[in-house]
């Protein structure tokens, strides 16, 4: 786990900024999503009790 971690953090530093920043802004979306989909699943078992 650790060298994936590494050769992402690798991969990423190498890139132009603006490509980091599009990274950044798609990751923090997909987190967003996956927040937001989990916060569902809580709400629908909520609805079904």
């Amino acid at each position: 786990m650790a060298d994936i971690l590494q050769w992402f953090d690798s991969f990423l530093s190498e890139l132009p900024p603006l490509l980091q920043l599009v990274f950044g802004i798609l990751g923090g979306l997909g987190v967003f999503k996956l927040l937001t989909w989990v916060a569902g699943l809580f709400k629908k078992e909520e609805k079904n009790e």
